[in-house]
């Protein structure tokens, strides 16, 4: 049969008959897309990551312990100048005063952090005392060392710098 503009056209089922069967399709594969291994990859190396460092910080290990103030004291021995209650250091600890410059390294050698001392105070006759407080200091080491003026160096235990305050007199 053909309908007005000649096409073919299927004809009418008698009533009762089963429904014409449709074409037969092959079934497709999906087509596979190249990002999604990719991002599964990706996804399973960043969630064994995260893994990682939550296990590191909760084992303690000194690359992630934290940070403490280093806080405490030097002292400066005989030979000092006075100028009302403050004081500064003379002799071989000339320069030594208020906002000179302070650093601290672990027991490697490495440094970990900078400051400056505060103001220097008499103590006692001929003695003058600097306050010291450095922020940021990563914990670690067994000990840390502390230069002042990028010359006078001493150790500081960890225990002790970690607790604080630490206190120290140079001879």
């Amino acid at each position: 049969m053909a309908d007005a503009t000649g096409a073919p056209t299927a004809a009418a089922a008698p009533p009762g008959a089963p429904p014409p069967a449709s074409p037969s399709v092959a079934p497709q594969r999906a087509a596979r897309v190249p990002g999604r291994r990719a991002a599964g990859v990706v996804g399973f190396v960043a969630g064994a990551a995260v893994v990682g460092l939550v296990w590191g910080i909760g084992s303690g290990s000194p690359a992630f312990a934290g940070m403490f103030s280093l806080s405490g004291t030097v002292t400066l021995p005989t030979g000092l100048t006075r100028a009302s209650d403050e004081c500064t250091g003379t002799g071989g600890y000339a320069g030594i005063a208020q906002h000179t410059a302070v650093a601290v390294y672990d027991d490697h050698g490495k440094l970990l952090a900078t400051g400056t001392l505060g103001p220097g105070r008499s103590s006692k006759v001929a003695r003058c005392d600097f306050p010291v407080e450095i922020a940021d200091v990563p914990k670690g080491g067994a000990y840390y060392q502390v230069e002042l003026d990028h010359r006078v160096r001493f150790n500081v235990p960890r225990e002790r710098a970690e607790g604080g305050p630490f206190g120290v007199a140079l001879q």
